[in-house]
């Protein structure tokens, strides 16, 4: 199933037949990464990091078909405030990922910056390998070409919390705006922590799955692909905001009133107040209708 143009039918044939070969037969992600790693070698560009983050993409493709092609669609807006929302590192040992692979689609227009569009976001979580994490930023150019930069990192919560433990990785035929690229990467790893706890702690989600095909030889293929389309209707645009920062700007300022960033909180649930969970305070208009517009930025940056 050709998702849309930043995932080729040649790559999901590709990921179909080392699934086949790996986990299609019960393989672990070791074995199928050093299958993946000699894959890589005639993908890649010849240089280490290339063809590392290349094992790691035939990798991620053949789990991902493994976890059932889990896909998440947002709307503009919501996605728009999650990349908002500031996200603290001690809130990462509440993180769960419900798949070990799994693909978001980014809102058409929301990461682009001159030539360059970003359309999807990929996550991959393995077992057993020195980076056994990686998220890539997927797209393609105005000349028709791909483009893709990924983070890696040892451990979930480094992939998406700790920029300093994360290694990047860009394509090496694309070096240009490296400047937008990270600040891409940092909206990205909002979008995609604030995802997965709607999931995980909300019901702002709905499931729809599409049956997979078997083979015709008796085999049966991959597990059925499965869509999760995440969130609620926003009356906030932080799109601007978002705009704003990926253009280089530290800051965009509001239209009306003032403005309070989204955040997270940990709630006291449960019997004794024992448990506890994160809830996402989405971004929020402060003051009466009638104040006047406020003076300072609103920031959607790293914090200091």
């Amino acid at each position: 199933m050709n998702m849309n143009r930043e995932i080729s039918d040649m790559e999901e044939n590709t990921w179909l037949r080392l699934w086949y070969e790996t986990y299609g037969q019960g393989a672990d992600d070791a074995t199928t990464a050093n299958i993946a790693e000699q894959w890589s070698l005639k993908s890649g560009d010849g240089k280490p990091d290339a063809d590392m983050a290349w094992g790691l993409h035939w990798l991620w493709g053949a789990k991902w078909l493994d976890s059932g092609r889990a896909q998440l669609i947002l709307g503009h807006k919501y996605a728009a405030a999650l990349m908002s929302s500031s996200v603290l590192e001690n809130i990462s040992e509440d993180m769960i990922l419900p798949w070990k692979a799994f693909s978001l689609e980014v809102p058409e227009g929301l990461l682009d910056f001159g030539q360059l569009h970003y359309r999807r976001i990929t996550v991959g979580v393995f077992e057993g390998l020195q980076f056994g994490c990686i998220l890539t930023l997927r797209g393609h150019r105005d000349d028709g070409g791909t483009a893709w930069f990924s983070r890696i990192s040892g451990d979930a919560a480094s992939l998406f919390f700790s920029k300093e433990e994360a290694k990047y990785v860009n394509d090496v035929r694309e070096v240009k705006d490296l400047d937008f690229k990270e600040r891409a990467m940092q909206l990205a790893c909002r979008l995609v922590t604030g995802a997965l706890y709607t999931v995980q702690h909300t019901d702002n989600f709905r499931s729809k799955e599409y049956p997979s095909k078997s083979r015709s030889d008796g085999r049966r293929g991959p597990p059925p692909h499965r869509v999760y389309f995440v969130g609620k209707p926003m009356s906030l645009d932080c799109r601007p905001a978002v705009h704003h920062y990926l253009s280089g700007r530290d800051s965009a300022p509001p239209s009306v009133q003032s403005i309070v960033r989204g955040h997270y909180k940990r709630q006291v649930i449960g019997i004794g107040r024992a448990g506890r969970k994160v809830v996402w305070i989405e971004p929020y208009w402060r003051g009466p209708e009638e104040a006047p517009i406020l003076t300072h930025p609103y920031k959607v940056g790293p914090q200091p």
